[in-house]
């Protein structure tokens, strides 16, 4: 895929980088998309694709997203500038963007979408964050940076009331068993959504537990 950014997008990016920095994100290298900014090296939390060919992009979309192994690191929200997506491409572009946090949208939006975003994961990850933090996202950064070192988990446990419907949609070979069957559902707590959040069955002793271990999410749903 080409990464050369047209002039009307660099000055998009030049604004985006200024307004970044404050929050502890700085520019990063990724693979396959034009430009991005994270916390730490390789793992974006902002991307951006900017190319009027979809057929380069949908295909650098499908390395990130669909092709690749499950543990690799995806960008937590990727922004797509382009004008018009091909009806051939169209159903499996929905499909993803239900899946993970991809949208389209015009440059002029892409700033306040990127803060939206931001103050969503913020809100998500509130515990990781000082209170009364001037800059939150920045203290936020802070914390990730020694994750891998310091490893820490905060656990939150909800009782919630749930109906299964049919469960045989997990089942294989007539047995419901520990599969890679997925089904999107929706996370809502005090106004936050998290949507299609993609449950998987590990186990079904003493029960049906499902996990989103294998997701690229800020938290882990275990239900």
């Amino acid at each position: 895929m080409s990464m050369l950014i047209s002039f009307n997008v660099q000055n998009v990016v030049n604004e985006l980088d200024n307004v970044l920095k404050h929050s502890g994100l700085n520019r990063v290298h990724f693979t396959d998309v034009d430009v991005a900014w994270g916390f730490r090296e390789n793992e974006p939390v902002i991307a951006v694709i900017s190319d009027q060919d979809f057929d380069e992009v949908f295909q650098s979309i499908m390395r990130i997203f669909w092709s690749s192994a499950e543990y690799i690191v995806k960008p937590w929200s990727l922004f797509l500038d382009i004008e018009k997506v091909p009806p051939r491409h169209q159903q499996a572009l929905e499909v993803l963007s239900k899946q993970y946090r991809i949208q389209i949208i015009n440059r002029n939006e892409l700033l306040p979408a990127v803060n939206k975003e931001l103050s969503t994961l913020a809100t998500l990850l509130k515990a990781y964050i000082p209170k009364n933090s001037k800059n939150p996202l920045k203290a936020l950064g802070d914390s990730i940076v020694k994750w891998k070192e310091e490893k820490p988990t905060h656990e939150f446990i909800h009782d919630v009331s749930v109906e299964t419907g049919d469960l045989k949609i997990y089942e294989e070979n007539g047995e419901l068993r520990q599969n890679r069957k997925t089904i999107p559902l929706k996370a809502k707590s005090n106004g936050v959504k998290v949507n299609d959040v993609l449950l998987r069955v590990i186990s079904v002793n003493d029960g049906v537990l499902f996990d989103t271990e294998h997701r690229n999410l800020p938290m882990v749903f275990r239900l």
